[in-house]
């Protein structure tokens, strides 16, 4: 144990119990909403991309960009099932992102809005893997920056 002396909640501040008891009063209809239409999403993802053309925007925008929507749902109703309601924000952010790049793609010229956005993942996926090369410059910027930031180099 790190701490000799446990200590319990100051429940004028934190009160898990009576928190879960107040959403199940409150909120039950919303996070049972919230539960089906993630699982209709689930099933929604495969239905859609079978009956596809199958290209890149069917597959950034199918099995990437709602999938990751529909995880993050998932991810909300969770927490607001158990009470970590501001956890639940940065969640219900990356749905929002999610939905605004799914609009992009949508809204006009959707091959080539896919395409922008599978070479961009391409690329910072790239530059992640090279700074982990011993000696690369990515790395020695990556190293050089984060000593900036306060970050030591182990």
């Amino acid at each position: 144990m790190l701490i000799k002396v446990p200590e319990s909640e100051f429940k004028a501040l934190l009160d898990p119990d009576k928190v879960i008891a107040d959403i199940k009063e409150h909120l039950s209809p919303w996070i049972a909403l919230v539960q089906d239409v993630t699982n209709y999403g689930s099933n929604l993802i495969p239905r859609c991309f079978s009956s596809s053309e199958r290209s890149l925007k069917d597959a950034v925008v199918l099995a990437i960009l709602l999938r990751q929507a529909v995880a993050m749902l998932d991810g909300v109703g969770i927490l607001l099932a158990n009470g970590a309601t501001h956890a639940a924000n940065l969640q219900m952010r990356a749905l929002f992102e999610a939905s605004v790049y799914i609009d992009w793609i949508l809204l006009n010229d959707s091959e080539r809005k896919a395409d922008y956005y599978y070479v961009h993942n391409l690329r910072r996926k790239r530059i992640w893997a090279l700074r982990t090369q011993p000696g690369s410059p990515e790395s020695q910027e990556f190293i050089t920056m984060m000593n900036k930031a306060g970050v030591q180099n182990r």
